[in-house]
């Protein structure tokens, strides 16, 4: 079973195992630090955010991080960031990434195509993936949530451990996000999208604007971003 085909039916696994459960889960390879050997494991999404925020946004971005790393075998992303990730001047890379990215996530995120990025270098590539319609930030609701379990993690991951360089850029209004693989992030300071308040179907933002008009104060940013 090649890369591909091994994408093709961990995603496939997946999606059947959450219209079965009627939950957000992923199905992963998952590392007992009791016991020498790999489990498979059940990682309820949500079980996930909540511990993730719970534990505070640096705590809960190390654990998607590893969850992340947790679904490929370890020689894999080694190989890709040491052999593919340089080819071409990263744009293979890039390349490669956002097409088995389009192909595999949509039972997570929802219709999503390749389209062309402009790069640092003034170039433009075929390396960016648009998503439509997010469905892991529409059932959450929650900025600090695709902030901290999905975007901030996922551009962590690709860069430090398959080598490509990777900017998010999630839409609050429509819930679309426009991926740019070969793109490095701006500086957390610099990053517009963490300095979003929170979104108007917020569960917690009716409660937090009462608050707020009581005390006579602002909103602001998200709590949890």
């Amino acid at each position: 079973m090649n890369v591909l085909e091994w994408l093709r039916w961990s995603g496939k696994a997946i999606r059947t195992r959450w219209k079965m459960e009627g939950l957000l889960g992923v199905w992963g390879w998952d590392l007992d630090p009791f016991c020498s050997s790999k489990r498979i494991a059940l990682i309820s999404l949500k079980d996930e955010q909540e511990k993730c925020l719970g534990e505070g946004g640096s705590a809960g971005r190390l654990r998607e991080v590893r969850i992340l790393r947790s679904l490929f075998p370890p020689f894999l992303l080694d190989l890709y960031k040491l052999f593919i990730s340089p080819l071409g001047g990263g744009k293979v890379g890039a390349l490669m990434i956002a097409r088995v990215t389009a192909l595999t996530c949509q039972w997570l995120m929802g219709i999503c195509t390749v389209n062309s990025v402009d790069l640092p270098d003034g170039t433009s590539c075929e390396s960016g993936v648009f998503v439509e319609r997010c469905k892991y930030l529409e059932e959450s609701k929650c900025v600090g949530i695709c902030v901290n379990t999905c975007k901030l993690p996922t551009q962590t991951f690709f860069k430090d451990y398959m080598g490509v360089p990777l900017l998010m850029e999630p839409n609050f209004t429509d819930y679309s996000c426009q991926f740019k693989f070969g793109v490095l992030p701006p500086q957390p300071e610099d990053d517009i999208t963490l300095k979003e308040p929170c979104l108007e179907v917020c569960p917690i933002a009716s409660r937090r604007r009462q608050v707020a008009q009581t005390q006579s104060t602002d909103v602001g940013q998200c709590p949890k971003a």
